[in-house]
């Protein structure tokens, strides 16, 4: 003897189940490995007006360069950015020991 609505329940289940598996195997999180790098999105666009001194050169990557504002204070802050001009500021900014890196 069947049991209609046993076997609808089931196909019910089952379908919930499946659909939640390939949600579960297409979640792809969007964290980053590492926050200090830029992602690859337009966050790399930042001015050098809003930077003030300590600043540590962190880095480039893909063209666009990081650096730590503020630095060593509880104000520190990263900037990043991929144009030329606004590089050279944030270079500018650099102790002297560093303005070669």
């Amino acid at each position: 003897m069947k049991r209609p609505h046993l076997t609808r329940a089931v196909r019910v289940l089952g379908s919930l189940l499946l659909l939640l598996l390939v949600l579960a195997v297409g979640y792809r999180p969007h964290a980053r490995a590492n926050p200090s790098q830029p992602d690859d999105g337009p966050k790399c666009n930042d001015v050098v007006t809003s930077c003030k001194s300590p600043v540590k050169y962190l880095g480039e990557s893909r063209g666009c360069s990081c650096f730590a504002c503020e630095y060593g204070t509880k104000n520190q802050r990263i900037l990043c950015t991929s144009n030329e001009d606004e590089k050279n500021k944030f270079r500018a900014l650099l102790p002297k020991a560093r303005r070669g890196a």
